[in-house]
């Protein structure tokens, strides 16, 4: 290309700065005019097993298909049958209480129970086996207590 010595050359690139503002230009149009989708209230999967660690430590094992509480005592979380009652998968709630946390002899049960929680996350999820997903809580009192969490499992009202 040849240079001419008549025209000025100092904005040689205002074409491409054109066309680079049409653009954005167009973009901002197109997002100004879509229709956002109004949000949606999203209601939790409902949980599928259900631990309690009440005060003393006594614990009990609650699943979806059961109506009375499995009681467990701290040589089932060592031995494997709280790990063979989860081993359906599905969602469970393991709500703690103070003295769950309490480390006496060994290890407490809050750690026995997140150890449950390793050694299920860490196998691979099939059709035999499907995933396992934890959820610690505090246990409270009244309406969050043992007994109230309990019923609301039961009756399928918590989420």
């Amino acid at each position: 290309m040849k240079v001419s010595r008549s025209i000025s050359h100092g904005a040689q690139y205002t074409a491409l700065v054109d066309l680079l503002c049409a653009t954005i230009g167009i973009f901002v149009i197109v997002f100004a005019l879509q229709d956002l989708e109004p949000p949606q209230a999203l209601q939790p999967a409902p949980y599928d097993h259900l631990v309690i660690c009440d005060a003393g430590r006594a614990l009990t094992y609650n699943g979806r298909n059961t109506d009375q509480a499995t009681v467990l005592g701290d040589e089932d979380l060592g031995n494997g049958r709280l790990m063979q009652e989860l081993a359906g998968g599905g969602r469970v709630l393991v709500a703690l209480a103070g003295d769950c946390l309490v480390q006496d002899e060994g290890p407490s049960v809050a750690a026995q129970l997140r150890e449950i929680e390793e050694d299920l996350s860490d196998r691979p999820a099939t059709d035999a086996s499907p995933l396992t997903l934890f959820e610690f809580s505090p246990l409270g009192q009244d309406d969050n207590g043992a007994d109230a969490i309990r019923a609301r499992f039961l009756l399928g009202d918590m989420p």
